[in-house]
Protein backbone atom coordinates (compact mmCIF):
# COMPACT_ATOMS: atom_id res chain seq x y z
CA UNK A 1 0.00 0.00 0.00
CA UNK A 2 0.93 3.31 -0.98
CA UNK A 3 -0.02 6.45 0.50
CA UNK A 4 -0.53 9.51 -1.25
CA UNK A 5 0.90 12.47 0.03
CA UNK A 6 -1.23 15.24 1.92
CA UNK A 7 0.07 18.01 -0.30
CA UNK A 8 -0.91 16.21 -3.25
CA UNK A 9 -4.21 15.46 -2.01
CA UNK A 10 -4.87 19.24 -0.74
CA UNK A 11 -3.59 20.33 -4.17
CA UNK A 12 -6.07 18.82 -6.10
CA UNK A 13 -8.73 19.30 -3.83
CA UNK A 14 -8.23 22.91 -4.10
CA UNK A 15 -7.77 22.19 -8.06
CA UNK A 16 -11.54 20.34 -8.13
CA UNK A 17 -12.64 23.41 -5.54
CA UNK A 18 -13.55 20.84 -3.15
CA UNK A 19 -13.61 22.38 0.95
CA UNK A 20 -12.06 19.53 3.03
CA UNK A 21 -14.87 20.36 5.65
CA UNK A 22 -17.68 19.94 3.58
CA UNK A 23 -16.82 16.20 2.08
CA UNK A 24 -20.40 15.20 3.70
CA UNK A 25 -21.56 17.13 0.43
CA UNK A 26 -19.48 14.88 -2.51
CA UNK A 27 -21.27 12.87 -4.82
CA UNK A 28 -19.36 9.20 -5.32
CA UNK A 29 -18.82 10.28 -8.87
CA UNK A 30 -16.43 13.78 -7.38
CA UNK A 31 -15.04 11.15 -5.24
CA UNK A 32 -14.19 8.95 -8.25
CA UNK A 33 -12.79 11.52 -10.01
CA UNK A 34 -10.73 13.23 -7.37
CA UNK A 35 -9.53 9.16 -7.25
CA UNK A 36 -8.46 9.07 -10.35
CA UNK A 37 -6.75 12.74 -10.74
CA UNK A 38 -4.25 11.50 -7.81
CA UNK A 39 -3.71 8.13 -9.91
CA UNK A 40 -4.72 6.27 -6.46
CA UNK A 41 -7.03 2.71 -6.35
CA UNK A 42 -8.92 3.62 -2.98
CA UNK A 43 -9.39 6.55 -1.30
CA UNK A 44 -10.22 6.91 2.56
CA UNK A 45 -11.87 9.27 4.26
CA UNK A 46 -12.97 10.65 7.57
CA UNK A 47 -15.04 13.54 8.79
CA UNK A 48 -15.02 14.78 12.17
CA UNK A 49 -18.92 16.19 13.10
CA UNK A 50 -18.50 16.32 16.59
CA UNK A 51 -16.48 16.33 19.46
CA UNK A 52 -16.59 16.72 23.30
CA UNK A 53 -16.00 15.19 26.63
CA UNK A 54 -18.14 14.17 28.85
CA UNK A 55 -17.97 13.57 32.57
CA UNK A 56 -18.94 10.25 33.60
CA UNK A 57 -19.43 9.53 37.47
CA UNK A 58 -17.76 6.39 38.69
CA UNK A 59 -17.87 4.24 42.04
CA UNK A 60 -15.11 6.32 44.02
CA UNK A 61 -14.47 9.49 41.15
CA UNK A 62 -15.34 11.60 38.39
CA UNK A 63 -13.85 10.62 34.72
CA UNK A 64 -13.63 12.41 31.36
CA UNK A 65 -14.85 10.10 28.36
CA UNK A 66 -14.15 11.56 24.99
CA UNK A 67 -17.32 11.39 22.40
CA UNK A 68 -16.72 11.69 18.17
CA UNK A 69 -19.50 11.65 15.62
CA UNK A 70 -17.73 10.80 12.43
CA UNK A 71 -18.41 10.03 8.75
CA UNK A 72 -16.30 7.55 6.73
CA UNK A 73 -16.07 7.22 3.68
CA UNK A 74 -14.27 4.10 1.68
CA UNK A 75 -13.94 4.73 -2.13
CA UNK A 76 -12.88 1.94 -4.93
CA UNK A 77 -12.32 4.04 -7.45
CA UNK A 78 -10.63 1.55 -9.89
CA UNK A 79 -14.41 -0.39 -9.75
CA UNK A 80 -16.04 2.93 -9.21
CA UNK A 81 -17.96 2.09 -5.81
CA UNK A 82 -18.34 2.91 -2.63
CA UNK A 83 -17.67 0.40 -0.07
CA UNK A 84 -18.81 3.12 2.65
CA UNK A 85 -20.33 5.95 1.63
CA UNK A 86 -20.60 8.69 4.35
CA UNK A 87 -21.38 6.18 7.38
CA UNK A 88 -21.95 8.00 10.51
CA UNK A 89 -21.08 6.56 13.43
CA UNK A 90 -20.51 7.90 17.16
CA UNK A 91 -17.54 6.50 18.91
CA UNK A 92 -17.18 6.76 22.87
CA UNK A 93 -12.82 5.93 23.89
CA UNK A 94 -14.37 4.16 27.10
CA UNK A 95 -13.50 4.97 30.71
CA UNK A 96 -10.79 2.06 31.22
CA UNK A 97 -8.94 3.86 34.09
CA UNK A 98 -8.39 2.68 37.64
CA UNK A 99 -6.89 5.64 38.90
CA UNK A 100 -8.62 9.02 40.80
CA UNK A 101 -7.06 11.39 38.57
CA UNK A 102 -9.84 12.75 35.90
CA UNK A 103 -7.68 12.75 31.90
CA UNK A 104 -8.21 15.75 30.08
CA UNK A 105 -11.24 15.68 28.09
CA UNK A 106 -9.47 16.70 24.36
CA UNK A 107 -6.84 13.37 25.02
CA UNK A 108 -10.15 11.42 25.33
CA UNK A 109 -11.42 12.59 21.86
CA UNK A 110 -8.51 12.15 20.08
CA UNK A 111 -8.77 8.35 21.73
CA UNK A 112 -12.36 8.16 21.17
CA UNK A 113 -11.82 9.56 17.38
CA UNK A 114 -8.98 6.90 16.66
CA UNK A 115 -11.03 4.14 17.96
CA UNK A 116 -13.64 5.15 15.28
CA UNK A 117 -10.86 5.08 12.25
CA UNK A 118 -9.92 1.42 13.43
CA UNK A 119 -13.22 -0.17 14.19
CA UNK A 120 -14.57 1.35 10.75
CA UNK A 121 -11.58 0.54 8.59
CA UNK A 122 -9.74 -2.59 10.14
CA UNK A 123 -11.57 -4.75 8.28
CA UNK A 124 -10.76 -3.81 4.83
CA UNK A 125 -7.21 -3.18 5.87
CA UNK A 126 -6.34 -6.74 6.50
CA UNK A 127 -6.60 -7.13 2.86
CA UNK A 128 -3.00 -5.01 2.68
CA UNK A 129 -0.13 -6.33 4.83
CA UNK A 130 2.35 -4.16 5.95
CA UNK A 131 5.41 -4.06 3.80
CA UNK A 132 8.75 -3.45 5.57
CA UNK A 133 11.55 -1.32 3.45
Amino acid sequence: MRLTPIRSIKAELQTQKVDPLQLDKLTTAKWISLGQALKVDFIVATLILDSKAEKVEKPRFLDTEGVVKMKFWLIDVVREIPLLNGKEATFRSGSKHEHLVDLKGDDRQVESAAKGMKESFSDWLKGFPVKKD
